[in-house]
């Protein structure tokens, strides 16, 4: 399901319910069907001030793809806010040049820089050092009574493998990972309280100003890391330098925290629940990637 912002007033009846209660969050799949099956778009209050809810894979494609259609947008409800009008200008600031929410000609300006970061050499250099992280973290859970797979592997491992390949170094895991839960918390609320809106700009404000610190030492000593690369683009005019180039670091950052840590987790409680699948990867790891993607989609 996705949701897409909408300032028109066409709007059918809002859904009868509301749709994030307590049985939703525990088992969202029924509610997911019975809206799939009732049509493939209805619109509700529930989100970010009022959103079309999308059912149908087909249709939440066409809308990531078609230009007709706004990421720039979903990012404007934080500016209606009157619970917090001017009090989150600095966040709204460094929010809104993220990727995630920039429509073309920045959006695919920005990627592009970002892709050269990502490709499958420079992953692969990363592989023995994930595999040491992994190795470390899992013989900190080594116990009789087994450990919490979450708090010890999958919160942990991500704020590592991102920090690594950002290039940062001698900093606190910590102070990171809760910089991206409160600014995960506040973009995965459908309705963000006023103390989330606060609690994420307060960390995006300290996450800025230690990547504001990074990159300068990488403008002076770069390195093969992906902060090195976003300062290179800087120095070409392929990205800007302020608020674009610090958004970049910030959305790596949480984002990838965030997206990570429920793969980890909900991939290995699937993988639990279905012990026949567990076991053909123990068989065959061959088919891992294909497994991972399917966990994704899942």
């Amino acid at each position: 399901m996705n949701a897409v912002t909408m300032s028109a007033d066409l709007r059918p009846p809002a859904l009868a319910r509301p749709l994030m209660d307590a049985a939703f969050l525990a088992n969202p799949y029924p509610t997911y069907r019975a809206l799939r099956e009732a049509g493939a778009i209805h619109w509700s209050e529930e989100f970010f001030g009022g959103a079309w809810l999308l059912t149908r894979h087909a249709d939440v494609e066409l809308v990531l793809r078609d230009p007709r259609f706004s990421a720039q947008r979903t990012g404007a409800w934080v500016k209606d806010r009157e619970d917090t009008v001017g009090e989150l200008s600095g966040f709204q600031q460094l929010f809104s040049r993220a990727l995630l929410f920039l429509d073309a000609p920045d959006h695919p300006r920005i990627r592009k820089v970002l892709h050269a970061g990502f490709r499958p050499d420079v992953l692969q250099r990363l592989v023995p050092h994930i595999e040491q992280a992994v190795t470390e973290l899992l013989d900190q859970g080594e116990g009789a009574d087994g450990f919490d797979f979450i708090e010890t592997v999958a919160r942990p491992l991500p704020v590592r493998v991102i920090t690594l390949l950002l290039g940062i170094e001698n900093l606190q895991y910590d102070d990171f990972m809760a910089w991206s839960e409160d600014l995960a918390s506040f973009i995965g609320a459908p309705q963000p309280t006023r103390g989330q809106a606060r609690r994420a700009q307060t960390s995006l404000l300290a996450m800025s100003r230690y990547f504001e610190t990074l990159l300068e030492q990488k403008r002076q000593t770069p390195g093969d890391d992906l902060t090195s690369r976003l300062v290179q683009a800087e120095a070409c005019g392929e990205i800007q330098g302020g608020a674009e180039l610090l958004a970049q670091c910030a959305m790596l950052l949480f984002a990838g925290f965030e997206t990570t840590r429920h793969l980890l987790g909900s991939g290995l409680q699937a993988l639990l629940a279905h012990p026949d699948q567990w076991q053909r990867l123990q068989q065959a790891p061959e088919l891992l990637p294909g497994a991972v993607r399917e966990l994704l989609r899942y």
